[in-house]
């Protein structure tokens, strides 16, 4: 779940007994329900991150298992794909500046990206041999997860000094 940044919605996924997945709105005073959103062509809503207070980002499993991430408009339920569907998994999505960062596998590896949605370009920000995750931007500064031998190790890099690999 994700709290928008005035503090008065949630942002969260249920799923029902069924299997049936829809992306809920609550209110933060009192979770009463603002609204639901889903679609026939979405199996799964996952990790929901507000843009702004009317604009939601999600990470979204089609019925034929590819994934894609999705922008939802709170009050109309419109659902906009923002990257291309496929096969490669995608999550953990962070917004920042504009800027929306995440996971995903691609060329056999879990890397962090970052998705410039204005001309919805894609760019790959780490390199690392065993997975990056749980991207979070702020402050200037550019931090994940890294997988080692040894666990999970934070990694930070100055969002100056990222290096822009445009993915197509």
């Amino acid at each position: 779940p994700d709290i928008s940044d005035d503090g008065t919605r949630i942002a969260a996924v249920q799923v029902t007994p069924g299997g049936r997945s829809e992306l809920h709105i609550l209110s933060a005073k009192d979770g009463t329900l603002i609204s639901a959103t889903s679609s026939p062509d979405i199996n799964l809503f996952t990790d929901p991150k507000f843009m702004d207070n009317e604009t939601v980002v999600t990470a979204v499993r089609l019925n034929d298992g590819e994934m894609t991430l999705a922008m939802v408009a709170v009050s109309s339920g419109t659902i906009t794909r923002l990257t291309p569907a496929s096969f490669n998994v995608v999550g953990y999505p962070c917004v920042y500046n504009g800027m929306i960062y995440f996971t995903a596998s691609y060329e056999g590896n879990d890397d962090v990206f970052v998705l410039r949605p204005a001309g919805k370009k894609i760019y790959r920000i780490t390199h690392g041999p065993l997975g990056n995750y749980y991207v979070n931007a702020g402050h200037g500064k550019i931090t994940w997860s890294a997988f080692t031998a040894e666990g999970y190790q934070l990694k930070q890099v100055n969002e100056k000094d990222i290096t822009w690999e445009e993915v197509t």
